[in-house]
């Protein structure tokens, strides 16, 4: 059995061909146009030496090149392993070494640290930076202007704005960073120059010669087009009989690269011999992707993710709850870097023949904007986002009747913030996931057709077993608090060249998310707080999600986080952060602490209470409680005792 995700899109992109793929700032990419560019960018990187199980590291925002590339690259049989944009060049350094790439995707505007991290890794040989050489150079030093630079312009804006209303064959190529000039093609096909190679050192003469690649970019509507997403190798096809599924000796493809050339049909039943390497036939256990969490303690770890797994929960997404199909719209605000990005905003939607908006960084009153001029469907998000949106549509109450659905993830949406988004979009329904980096990411959800269930986190999905385990791995009754374990064709094969790692996190084939929740009669999951975010004060369990949800009802509250902090008597101490709305801002830490000891039994309630400007957070807007207990540690002193009087005297009201 063979199973590659590049073959949902190429299926979907033939299907829907005709149908809008991306809007990215104004400009609309069909599924035809989007199909196109993912196939010269296979050749690219299959004439690189790219081919099946290589890892392949891709440094990218929310930009149409990233789902080209993505794309591109499971095509032939590797694997992406997506960074995160904000990491340092120390910190790719790290995983591109982890993962043995050999080259790295990038955009100008992240190369600079790709570059840096590059000369840090030996087995690493090139950074491929999709956009022009003149744009790019901006911003990079003048000192990493070196060897193992490659610029690639395939700039689909570009095209529509040079060939606006008509079907034009356009010749694009692949330039190397010392390269004296483009390679380019004459009229009658051939090559202008082919002393002048823009490839590394040892590619034969032979495969200079098919890097100017034709690709026919269909601008306009040609529905019964028997060139579809076609392009060929100038000079060469006419010379091959069109029932030959493979190029002459002299001109195969070079057997160092492992490429397969692939014949299509024509409208008239003639075969085309194109220029995209054949689909690779992975099979579903192979992996498509490493991803790198977020490394709160020690160097990340890289899940690796399979073709089935990433599959899977795409499907179940499509099907139950989003129902994407052509003409839904679907807001990317999630990084797709991240696993919740990709899953639910891009294959899922890409896969259905629905429209993916991409916006440049996220801004609520753009966004806003963003859903309204689009007319946006489905809006996927972190709490953090969902929360900005909520609040920014209160002051400027826009029609955004257009929403049908807000998906939250990535962490707990409280019980206020989900009150604050009903009512700035009274039309929408509210849906909330749960699942790791580790489970492709979803394991739990609640679908539409299971009514509003605020508060919880859903049932486990089809074929997925979620339990609640004791920490002597017995399972838990309903009610009570245990760790969430995982199992099904969701879960990852294991942790990239870490064997030890891996194995910790299984028992008995289950998978131990290190989150705390519990499971009701009906079967929905509720989540209470990680396991290393417990709080244990005077030997009481303290989970801080509740003094979160608490001090979130308090009007002048915009967001809180809560954390444990060492204390030689109690063993830790409760300290929150809060961030506080326009025009409260009088409220002071004892008008809180007061708040909280009318809402909280006593030894739960915080020892200090910080109000901050802003709270730390990560690339997904998730609040970063690692960073606020490191400031803390740095300077205890940075806000009043609150509660110098607090006796352990009666802990009736523990939750453990």
């Amino acid at each position: 059995m063979s199973l590659n995700l590049a073959l949902d899109f190429h299926i979907a992109a033939e299907k829907y061909r005709d149908q809008i793929a991306i809007v990215y700032n104004g400009l609309e990419i069909t599924y035809a146009e989007l199909a196109n560019s993912v196939r010269y960018w296979t050749v690219l990187l299959s004439r690189l030496g790219i081919s099946r199980g290589d890892t392949v590291c891709m440094v990218m925002p929310n930009i149409p090149e990233f789902t080209i590339a993505y794309f591109a690259i499971l095509h032939l049989g590797a694997v992406v392993v997506p960074c995160n944009t904000l990491l340092t060049s120390c910190e790719l350094a790290y995983q591109f070494a982890h993962a043995d790439s050999r080259y790295v995707l990038t955009c100008p505007s992240c190369m600079a640290a790709c570059v840096e991290a590059m000369r840090q890794v030996d087995s690493c040989t090139g950074v491929i930076v999709l956009g022009s050489k003149e744009a790019g150079l901006r911003y990079l030093p003048e000192n990493c202007r070196e060897d193992g630079i490659f610029w690639v312009e395939d700039e689909i804006a570009h095209l529509k704005e040079r060939f606006p209303f008509s079907m034009e064959t356009l010749t694009v190529t692949a330039q190397h960073e010392h390269a004296e000039h483009w390679l380019s093609t004459t009229d009658d096909g051939s090559c202008d120059d082919l002393s002048a190679s823009p490839w590394p050192t040892g590619v034969p003469l032979e495969d200079a010669y098919y890097q100017p690649i034709a690709s026919t970019i269909p601008i306009g509507t040609r529905p019964n087009s028997s060139e579809f997403m076609m392009g060929v190798l100038p000079g060469v096809l006419e010379n091959i009989p069109f029932e030959d599924t493979s190029f002459p000796g002299h001109l195969r493809s070079n057997a160092d690269f492992g490429t397969a050339w692939e014949s299509v049909p024509s409208a008239d039943g003639r075969l085309l011999t194109t220029w995209c390497p054949a689909l690779a036939q992975t099979s579903p256990s192979d992996p498509a992707m490493i991803l790198y969490t977020s490394g709160t303690t020690g160097f990340p770890k890289g899940a690796i993710l399979s073709h089935f797994n990433l599959y899977s929960n795409a499907q179940f997404v499509r099907e139950c709850m989003t129902g994407y199909q052509p003409g839904k719209r679907t807001l990317a605000i999630l990084p797709f870097f991240h696993s919740f990005g990709q899953t639910f905003t891009q294959n899922a939607a890409l896969f259905s023949g629905a429209t993916v908006v991409m916006v440049p960084r996220f801004d609520p009153k753009r966004v806003l904007q963003t859903i309204v001029e689009q007319k946006v469907n489905v809006v996927a998000g972190v709490p953090t986002m969902l929360i900005h949106l909520a609040r920014m549509q209160a002051k400027l109450g826009l029609d955004v009747s257009c929403v049908d659905q807000f998906i939250s993830g990535g962490s707990s949406l409280s019980l206020t913030a989900y009150e604050d988004l009903h009512a700035a979009f009274p039309d929408s329904v509210i849906l909330e996931g749960y699942g790791l980096s580790e489970t492709s990411p979803l394991a739990t959800a609640v679908t539409p057709a299971m009514g509003p269930h605020p508060g919880s986190i859903g049932k486990e999905i089809a074929g997925v077993q979620v339990r609640i385990m004791r920490p002597d791995h017995t399972f838990a009754k309903p009610g009570e608090i245990g760790e969430i374990v995982i199992r099904g064709h969701n879960v990852m094969k294991g942790y990239h060249k870490n064997q030890l790692a891996t194995e910790q996190v299984f028992v008995n084939s289950w998978f131990l998310s290190g989150d705390l929740g519990y499971c009701d009669d009906e079967g929905f999951f509720y989540l209470v707080d990680r396991i290393k975010d417990i709080i244990i004060r005077a030997g009481m369990n303290i989970y801080p999600r509740e003094i979160e949800e608490v001090l979130q009802t308090y009007p002048a509250v915009q967001m809180a986080a809560v954390v444990g902090v060492p204390h030689p008597i109690h063993g830790e101490d409760v300290i929150a952060y809060v961030t506080l709305n326009d025009g409260f801002k009088n409220v002071d830490e004892l008008v809180l602490s007061k708040y909280c000891r009318t809402r909280l039994a006593a030894y739960k309630c915080p020892q200090k209470i910080l109000i901050q400007e802003e709270l730390p957070k990560g690339p997904t807007g998730k609040i970063l409680k690692r960073v606020l207990r490191e400031q803390y540690l740095k300077n205890p002193e940075s806000g009043p005792n609150l509660n110098e009087s607090e006796n352990f005297e009666n802990p009736e009201n523990s939750s453990n």
